[in-house]
């Protein structure tokens, strides 16, 4: 279920990807809130587990994901209740899922209830980015519209990290909607490598703005949000 355009590790971050900028960004996000999860921990819509190794305060891991994901330990249909019981977990990692979800209040749900109260759900999801056309691609948030669901779900956010805003949103979207269609026609490839690395190199000259942390309260326009929030 997981988003392969948002999923993260240490061997994607290539300069010369039109998509570099908010997988950096991302990655780092990710690396910073992982600690904080702990106890028994559930990786739900797992894809191919990238950020498993990140997980280094968790006593155990279980990876869930829809049919047919060989990575997943357990299994569910889209929309479906997950076959596990009720507040079996510490903590949820839930990564470039929610946007590829239906009903994304069933699946806030399904997190609320797996969660004992006072466990940590870590969500990431989009926020401003063009539509993928894949089948999974339903929603786009505000921080505040996303904030407003997970607190309707039962959760109250500590923390919210926007990724890729001003100019390194400007130079991702760039990278993403002009440079990456350049690199597909024949002929090509070579010269929207070198166009990417140009963008990535301004988007990197900006760190807090590739990762701007602790942005709950301020305005911005962002690629991704990652939030840190508890069950209450």
């Amino acid at each position: 279920m997981l988003d392969p355009h948002f999923q993260t590790t240490v061997r994607d971050l290539s300069l010369g990807q039109p998509t570099y900028l908010h997988k950096l960004g991302l990655y780092q996000a990710v690396t910073r809130h992982a600690p904080k999860l702990r106890g028994a921990t559930l990786d739900y819509g797992c894809g191919k587990r990238p950020y498993e190794q990140l997980l280094v305060n968790c006593s155990s891991y279980v990876a869930a994901d829809r049919v047919g994901n060989p990575s997943a330990d357990v299994h569910f249909e889209p929309g479906e209740r997950v076959p596990l019981e009720d507040h079996q977990f510490d903590a949820i990692l839930s990564t470039g899922v929610l946007q590829s979800v239906r009903d994304p209040e069933q699946y806030l749900g399904e997190c609320r209830r797996l969660l004992r109260a006072g466990g940590q759900l870590l969500l990431s999801t989009h926020g401003f980015w063009c539509y993928l056309g894949d089948g999974w691609d339903w929603r786009r948030w505000t921080h505040q519209g996303l904030i407003y669901e997970l607190e309707k779900a039962g959760f109250e956010v500590s923390d919210l990290d926007a990724i890729c805003i001003r100019h390194a949103f400007l130079c991702q979207f760039i990278n993403i909607m002009l440079v990456s269609r350049l690199s597909e026609k024949p002929g090509f490839r070579a010269v929207g490598g070198a166009l990417a690395q140009v963008f990535n190199r301004i988007g990197k000259h900006y760190p807090h703005e590739v990762l701007s942390c602790s942005a709950k309260n301020q305005p911005h326009l962002a690629i991704l949000y990652v939030v840190i929030a508890t069950a209450r």
